[in-house]
């Protein structure tokens, strides 16, 4: 498989943690201090061409200004990290159905 091109998994957060998304093994991390740092960042990954996906916080990513690409691209697919107290506390059940549903537009079951 020499001619298969591996997509990376990359991370737009706040600078704060980019040493726990380094830790998770995210290929290439961006430490940004406001929306429009990660905007930049966000339509760069976009342009790359070797994206699969770029993982944003979701603080950050409810202010930025996204790229038209986002709405008319299959890749890269942008994953909201949840950073908010309300978010942290909430049902994962909850949140990764929604996830799941968003992008293969069926519901899925999770658990029992």
């Amino acid at each position: 498989m020499s001619g298969t091109k591996k997509l990376k998994l990359v991370a737009v957060v706040k600078k704060e943690l980019v040493p726990l998304a380094k830790i998770l093994g995210t290929t290439n991390v961006v430490g940004v201090d406001d929306s429009i740092s990660a905007s930049m960042a966000v339509a760069e990954f976009m342009r790359s061409g070797d994206v699969a996906v770029i993982a944003v916080q979701k603080s950050l990513l409810r202010a930025m200004r996204l790229p038209a690409e986002v709405h008319t691209k299959l890749y890269p697919i942008l994953l909201e990290i949840p950073d908010e107290p309300g978010d942290l506390t909430a049902d994962p059940q909850e949140y990764y159905r929604d996830l799941i549903r968003k992008f293969i537009g069926y519901e899925v079951h999770l658990g029992e």
